[in-house]
Protein backbone atom coordinates (compact mmCIF):
# COMPACT_ATOMS: atom_id res chain seq x y z
CA UNK A 1 0.00 0.00 0.00
CA UNK A 2 2.93 2.28 1.22
CA UNK A 3 4.79 1.44 -1.91
CA UNK A 4 1.79 2.14 -4.24
CA UNK A 5 1.34 5.80 -2.82
CA UNK A 6 4.89 6.47 -3.30
CA UNK A 7 4.54 5.08 -6.44
CA UNK A 8 1.23 7.37 -7.30
CA UNK A 9 3.03 10.47 -6.06
CA UNK A 10 6.05 10.11 -8.38
CA UNK A 11 3.38 9.89 -11.07
CA UNK A 12 1.27 13.22 -9.73
CA UNK A 13 5.22 14.82 -9.56
CA UNK A 14 6.16 13.55 -13.25
CA UNK A 15 2.44 14.97 -14.54
CA UNK A 16 1.81 18.11 -12.98
CA UNK A 17 4.86 20.33 -13.78
CA UNK A 18 4.01 19.64 -17.61
CA UNK A 19 0.35 20.21 -17.14
CA UNK A 20 1.10 23.47 -15.36
CA UNK A 21 3.68 24.25 -18.14
CA UNK A 22 1.20 23.95 -20.57
CA UNK A 23 -1.74 25.64 -18.81
CA UNK A 24 0.30 28.77 -18.21
CA UNK A 25 1.56 28.09 -22.01
CA UNK A 26 -2.39 28.81 -22.98
CA UNK A 27 -2.51 31.80 -20.03
CA UNK A 28 0.14 33.51 -21.87
CA UNK A 29 -1.27 32.53 -25.57
CA UNK A 30 -4.64 34.29 -24.17
CA UNK A 31 -3.02 37.28 -22.73
CA UNK A 32 -1.31 38.28 -25.34
CA UNK A 33 -4.30 38.24 -27.72
CA UNK A 34 -5.48 39.92 -25.21
CA UNK A 35 -3.08 42.75 -25.12
CA UNK A 36 -2.99 42.89 -29.02
CA UNK A 37 -7.15 43.42 -28.69
CA UNK A 38 -6.51 45.86 -26.03
CA UNK A 39 -4.10 47.82 -28.55
CA UNK A 40 -6.23 47.48 -31.43
CA UNK A 41 -9.05 49.33 -29.23
CA UNK A 42 -6.99 51.73 -28.43
CA UNK A 43 -5.91 52.73 -32.02
CA UNK A 44 -8.05 55.34 -33.08
CA UNK A 45 -6.50 58.22 -34.82
CA UNK A 46 -7.88 60.78 -37.54
CA UNK A 47 -6.38 61.50 -41.20
CA UNK A 48 -7.52 63.78 -44.43
CA UNK A 49 -9.32 61.77 -46.92
CA UNK A 50 -11.17 62.67 -50.18
CA UNK A 51 -15.05 63.10 -49.35
CA UNK A 52 -17.13 64.31 -52.55
CA UNK A 53 -13.84 65.63 -53.99
CA UNK A 54 -13.52 67.72 -50.68
CA UNK A 55 -10.48 66.30 -48.21
CA UNK A 56 -12.14 66.35 -44.78
CA UNK A 57 -11.48 64.42 -41.57
CA UNK A 58 -12.04 60.68 -41.54
CA UNK A 59 -11.39 58.33 -38.15
CA UNK A 60 -9.84 55.43 -38.37
CA UNK A 61 -10.37 51.98 -36.07
CA UNK A 62 -7.99 49.14 -36.32
CA UNK A 63 -9.91 46.65 -34.43
CA UNK A 64 -12.63 46.82 -37.04
CA UNK A 65 -10.50 47.84 -39.73
CA UNK A 66 -13.03 50.69 -40.84
CA UNK A 67 -12.91 54.54 -41.37
CA UNK A 68 -15.85 57.13 -40.87
CA UNK A 69 -15.86 60.68 -42.11
CA UNK A 70 -16.24 62.99 -38.86
CA UNK A 71 -15.57 66.55 -40.23
CA UNK A 72 -16.96 67.78 -44.18
CA UNK A 73 -18.27 70.94 -45.26
CA UNK A 74 -19.17 71.74 -48.53
CA UNK A 75 -17.34 75.17 -48.82
CA UNK A 76 -14.61 74.02 -46.51
CA UNK A 77 -10.99 71.93 -46.99
CA UNK A 78 -8.71 71.00 -45.13
CA UNK A 79 -5.27 71.75 -45.85
CA UNK A 80 -3.71 70.79 -42.77
CA UNK A 81 -4.06 68.33 -39.59
CA UNK A 82 -1.44 68.19 -37.04
CA UNK A 83 -1.75 65.75 -34.06
CA UNK A 84 -0.25 67.26 -30.44
CA UNK A 85 2.83 65.51 -29.28
CA UNK A 86 0.75 63.96 -27.43
CA UNK A 87 -1.34 62.30 -29.80
CA UNK A 88 -4.25 63.49 -27.37
CA UNK A 89 -6.12 66.17 -29.46
CA UNK A 90 -5.33 67.61 -32.92
CA UNK A 91 -5.55 70.96 -34.71
CA UNK A 92 -7.38 71.46 -38.02
CA UNK A 93 -6.66 74.08 -40.60
CA UNK A 94 -8.83 74.53 -43.10
CA UNK A 95 -9.64 76.83 -46.62
CA UNK A 96 -12.22 77.46 -49.23
CA UNK A 97 -9.62 77.46 -51.91
CA UNK A 98 -5.70 77.51 -52.42
CA UNK A 99 -3.68 77.01 -55.23
CA UNK A 100 -1.44 79.48 -58.07
CA UNK A 101 -3.22 82.55 -59.76
CA UNK A 102 -0.14 83.20 -62.51
CA UNK A 103 3.30 82.66 -60.40
CA UNK A 104 1.87 83.57 -57.04
CA UNK A 105 0.50 81.19 -54.28
CA UNK A 106 -3.15 81.91 -53.03
CA UNK A 107 -4.64 80.63 -49.79
CA UNK A 108 -8.18 81.84 -48.89
CA UNK A 109 -10.61 81.81 -45.56
CA UNK A 110 -8.36 80.06 -43.60
CA UNK A 111 -10.07 78.65 -40.00
CA UNK A 112 -8.24 76.87 -37.45
CA UNK A 113 -10.53 74.08 -35.64
CA UNK A 114 -9.51 71.34 -33.21
CA UNK A 115 -9.98 67.52 -32.75
CA UNK A 116 -11.06 66.40 -29.34
CA UNK A 117 -10.86 62.12 -29.50
CA UNK A 118 -12.97 61.48 -25.85
CA UNK A 119 -16.34 63.46 -28.09
CA UNK A 120 -14.55 62.80 -31.52
CA UNK A 121 -15.95 66.12 -32.84
CA UNK A 122 -14.05 69.07 -34.44
CA UNK A 123 -15.12 72.20 -33.07
CA UNK A 124 -14.30 76.02 -34.35
CA UNK A 125 -11.73 77.74 -33.03
CA UNK A 126 -10.75 81.14 -34.97
CA UNK A 127 -11.06 82.36 -38.06
CA UNK A 128 -7.22 83.00 -39.50
CA UNK A 129 -7.50 85.13 -42.38
CA UNK A 130 -6.46 85.12 -46.52
CA UNK A 131 -3.30 85.35 -48.04
CA UNK A 132 -0.07 83.59 -50.16
CA UNK A 133 1.31 81.14 -47.75
CA UNK A 134 0.25 79.20 -44.94
CA UNK A 135 3.39 78.02 -42.51
CA UNK A 136 2.78 76.20 -39.44
CA UNK A 137 5.07 73.95 -36.16
CA UNK A 138 5.19 72.83 -33.26
CA UNK A 139 7.68 74.61 -31.19
CA UNK A 140 9.35 73.14 -28.19
CA UNK A 141 7.01 74.27 -25.68
CA UNK A 142 4.41 72.47 -27.26
CA UNK A 143 2.65 75.15 -28.61
CA UNK A 144 1.49 75.38 -31.96
CA UNK A 145 2.26 78.05 -34.47
CA UNK A 146 0.19 79.59 -37.47
CA UNK A 147 2.17 82.16 -40.20
CA UNK A 148 0.01 83.71 -42.97
CA UNK A 149 2.11 85.79 -45.05
CA UNK A 150 0.20 88.35 -47.40
CA UNK A 151 0.89 90.95 -49.95
CA UNK A 152 0.17 94.20 -48.29
CA UNK A 153 -2.65 95.96 -50.22
CA UNK A 154 -1.48 99.88 -50.37
CA UNK A 155 2.34 99.03 -50.85
CA UNK A 156 2.78 96.28 -52.91
CA UNK A 157 6.62 95.47 -52.10
CA UNK A 158 5.84 95.07 -48.30
CA UNK A 159 4.32 91.57 -47.18
CA UNK A 160 2.24 90.85 -43.82
CA UNK A 161 3.45 88.29 -41.90
CA UNK A 162 0.54 87.16 -39.39
CA UNK A 163 1.64 85.27 -36.48
CA UNK A 164 -0.95 83.26 -34.20
CA UNK A 165 0.38 80.78 -31.75
CA UNK A 166 -2.20 78.92 -30.16
CA UNK A 167 -0.90 76.55 -26.73
CA UNK A 168 -1.66 72.96 -26.94
CA UNK A 169 -5.38 73.36 -24.98
CA UNK A 170 -6.24 75.85 -28.41
CA UNK A 171 -6.32 78.79 -26.84
CA UNK A 172 -4.83 81.87 -28.27
CA UNK A 173 -1.31 83.25 -26.37
CA UNK A 174 0.05 85.20 -29.03
CA UNK A 175 -1.40 87.49 -32.53
CA UNK A 176 1.10 89.66 -34.35
CA UNK A 177 1.30 91.15 -37.93
CA UNK A 178 5.06 91.76 -38.86
CA UNK A 179 5.58 93.78 -42.29
CA UNK A 180 8.65 93.00 -44.43
CA UNK A 181 9.75 95.13 -47.26
CA UNK A 182 10.83 92.25 -49.72
CA UNK A 183 13.62 94.65 -51.33
CA UNK A 184 15.54 95.74 -48.50
CA UNK A 185 14.41 92.40 -46.58
CA UNK A 186 13.83 89.73 -48.91
CA UNK A 187 10.50 87.33 -48.63
CA UNK A 188 10.19 86.18 -44.98
CA UNK A 189 10.94 83.06 -44.15
CA UNK A 190 9.25 79.94 -42.59
CA UNK A 191 10.72 78.61 -39.09
CA UNK A 192 13.06 75.69 -39.67
CA UNK A 193 11.77 72.26 -38.72
CA UNK A 194 12.94 71.42 -35.38
CA UNK A 195 14.07 67.83 -35.22
CA UNK A 196 14.52 65.79 -32.03
CA UNK A 197 18.19 65.03 -33.01
CA UNK A 198 18.41 63.41 -28.90
CA UNK A 199 16.61 60.91 -26.97
CA UNK A 200 15.29 61.74 -23.92
CA UNK A 201 17.78 60.04 -21.84
CA UNK A 202 20.46 61.67 -23.91
CA UNK A 203 22.31 58.28 -24.44
CA UNK A 204 21.56 58.43 -28.37
CA UNK A 205 22.25 61.75 -30.59
CA UNK A 206 21.63 62.16 -34.07
CA UNK A 207 24.77 64.09 -36.43
CA UNK A 208 23.97 65.59 -39.90
CA UNK A 209 27.05 65.95 -42.87
CA UNK A 210 25.63 68.30 -45.74
CA UNK A 211 26.97 69.15 -49.38
CA UNK A 212 25.46 67.01 -52.44
CA UNK A 213 24.23 64.62 -50.24
CA UNK A 214 22.91 64.30 -46.78
CA UNK A 215 24.80 61.62 -44.76
CA UNK A 216 23.15 60.96 -40.84
CA UNK A 217 25.33 59.27 -37.77
CA UNK A 218 24.13 57.99 -34.56
CA UNK A 219 26.13 58.85 -31.85
CA UNK A 220 26.60 56.68 -28.62
CA UNK A 221 27.03 59.66 -26.61
CA UNK A 222 28.97 57.48 -23.80
CA UNK A 223 30.89 55.77 -25.91
CA UNK A 224 31.58 58.10 -28.28
CA UNK A 225 30.74 55.71 -31.58
CA UNK A 226 29.76 56.69 -34.40
CA UNK A 227 27.39 54.74 -36.51
CA UNK A 228 26.55 55.62 -40.62
CA UNK A 229 23.12 55.47 -40.97
CA UNK A 230 22.60 56.04 -44.08
CA UNK A 231 23.47 58.76 -46.74
CA UNK A 232 21.18 60.08 -49.25
CA UNK A 233 20.22 63.02 -51.75
CA UNK A 234 17.48 64.26 -49.69
CA UNK A 235 16.82 66.47 -47.29
CA UNK A 236 15.95 64.51 -43.83
CA UNK A 237 12.44 65.28 -43.21
CA UNK A 238 11.64 63.22 -39.65
CA UNK A 239 12.48 61.88 -36.62
CA UNK A 240 11.15 59.90 -33.96
CA UNK A 241 13.15 57.65 -30.92
CA UNK A 242 10.95 54.67 -29.73
CA UNK A 243 12.91 54.16 -26.48
CA UNK A 244 10.79 51.92 -24.88
CA UNK A 245 11.61 49.45 -27.86
CA UNK A 246 15.01 51.15 -28.67
CA UNK A 247 14.28 52.11 -32.18
CA UNK A 248 14.54 55.05 -34.06
CA UNK A 249 12.79 56.03 -37.12
CA UNK A 250 13.59 58.77 -39.51
CA UNK A 251 12.53 59.46 -42.94
CA UNK A 252 14.26 61.64 -46.29
CA UNK A 253 11.73 63.38 -48.98
CA UNK A 254 13.22 64.81 -51.82
CA UNK A 255 10.15 66.99 -53.88
CA UNK A 256 12.27 69.74 -55.60
CA UNK A 257 12.18 70.16 -59.06
CA UNK A 258 15.42 68.68 -59.71
CA UNK A 259 13.76 65.24 -58.85
CA UNK A 260 13.48 63.53 -62.34
CA UNK A 261 11.38 61.10 -60.67
CA UNK A 262 8.41 63.98 -59.44
CA UNK A 263 6.11 63.67 -62.35
CA UNK A 264 6.70 59.82 -63.24
CA UNK A 265 4.22 56.77 -62.94
CA UNK A 266 6.67 55.65 -60.25
CA UNK A 267 7.90 58.89 -58.27
CA UNK A 268 11.41 58.07 -55.72
CA UNK A 269 10.83 60.68 -53.61
CA UNK A 270 10.95 59.68 -49.91
CA UNK A 271 12.51 57.56 -47.74
CA UNK A 272 11.66 55.59 -44.36
CA UNK A 273 13.97 53.65 -42.04
CA UNK A 274 12.91 51.62 -38.51
CA UNK A 275 16.43 51.29 -37.06
CA UNK A 276 16.96 49.07 -34.53
CA UNK A 277 19.16 50.75 -31.38
CA UNK A 278 20.25 47.23 -29.82
CA UNK A 279 20.57 44.97 -33.19
CA UNK A 280 22.86 48.26 -34.76
CA UNK A 281 20.75 47.50 -37.80
CA UNK A 282 18.20 48.50 -39.97
CA UNK A 283 15.38 46.44 -39.91
CA UNK A 284 12.73 47.86 -42.34
CA UNK A 285 12.68 50.18 -45.15
CA UNK A 286 10.27 52.13 -47.04
CA UNK A 287 10.94 53.42 -50.48
CA UNK A 288 8.19 55.19 -53.11
CA UNK A 289 6.35 58.43 -53.75
CA UNK A 290 4.68 61.10 -51.28
CA UNK A 291 6.35 62.24 -48.37
CA UNK A 292 6.43 59.14 -45.92
CA UNK A 293 4.66 61.50 -43.08
CA UNK A 294 4.71 59.47 -40.32
CA UNK A 295 3.78 58.72 -36.58
CA UNK A 296 4.08 56.23 -33.41
CA UNK A 297 1.15 55.41 -31.56
CA UNK A 298 1.90 52.36 -28.73
CA UNK A 299 3.63 49.95 -31.28
CA UNK A 300 2.38 51.14 -34.57
CA UNK A 301 4.12 53.08 -37.06
CA UNK A 302 1.45 54.71 -39.49
CA UNK A 303 2.65 56.31 -42.27
CA UNK A 304 1.32 57.83 -45.35
CA UNK A 305 2.72 57.01 -49.08
CA UNK A 306 2.09 58.13 -52.61
CA UNK A 307 0.67 61.44 -54.48
CA UNK A 308 -3.14 62.73 -55.21
CA UNK A 309 -5.43 59.83 -55.53
CA UNK A 310 -2.82 57.11 -55.39
CA UNK A 311 -1.34 58.42 -51.91
CA UNK A 312 -2.77 56.12 -48.78
CA UNK A 313 -1.64 55.68 -45.33
CA UNK A 314 -0.25 52.20 -43.75
CA UNK A 315 -0.55 50.83 -40.39
CA UNK A 316 2.72 48.89 -39.76
CA UNK A 317 3.13 46.62 -36.20
CA UNK A 318 6.82 47.27 -35.47
CA UNK A 319 6.87 44.68 -32.46
CA UNK A 320 5.49 42.06 -35.04
CA UNK A 321 7.05 43.47 -37.85
CA UNK A 322 4.02 43.41 -40.04
CA UNK A 323 2.21 45.20 -42.04
CA UNK A 324 -1.54 45.26 -40.42
CA UNK A 325 -3.63 47.39 -43.13
CA UNK A 326 -3.45 49.82 -45.76
CA UNK A 327 -6.03 52.79 -45.49
CA UNK A 328 -7.08 54.25 -48.75
CA UNK A 329 -10.08 56.62 -50.02
CA UNK A 330 -11.19 57.41 -53.97
CA UNK A 331 -9.45 60.72 -53.67
CA UNK A 332 -6.53 59.81 -51.95
CA UNK A 333 -5.61 60.37 -48.07
CA UNK A 334 -2.62 61.32 -45.82
CA UNK A 335 -1.69 61.77 -42.00
CA UNK A 336 -1.28 65.83 -42.44
CA UNK A 337 -3.28 66.21 -46.04
CA UNK A 338 -3.79 64.53 -49.00
CA UNK A 339 0.33 64.72 -50.72
CA UNK A 340 0.90 66.59 -53.81
CA UNK A 341 3.30 67.45 -55.72
CA UNK A 342 4.66 70.87 -55.17
CA UNK A 343 3.34 73.17 -58.77
CA UNK A 344 6.89 74.44 -60.13
CA UNK A 345 5.06 75.66 -63.19
CA UNK A 346 5.63 79.77 -63.77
Amino acid sequence: MVKNLALFILFLAILLPGCATETQKQQDIANEKKNIETEKDSLRFIYVGDYYDNPSVFLYDLKNKTSKVIWYRVNEKVVQLSYLPDKKNAFVLTASSFGKKGVYPFIKNVKLYMYYPDSEKVEFIKAIGSGMQLYVNWDKDENFNIVLNSIDKKISRHVNSHKLIFNKFGKEVFNQIKTFDIIKEGYPKPANKELQLQTEDGIYSILMQQDDSTAVYLLDNKSGEETLLAKEKMDLNSIAWNTKDKLLIYSFTDVTEENKTLYSSKPQTSKLFIYSLSDKKTLQKFNGGGYKNFMIIDDFLIFDDGFKKSSNIKIYDMKKNILLDTIKTNGGCGLHNIPEIPDYSA
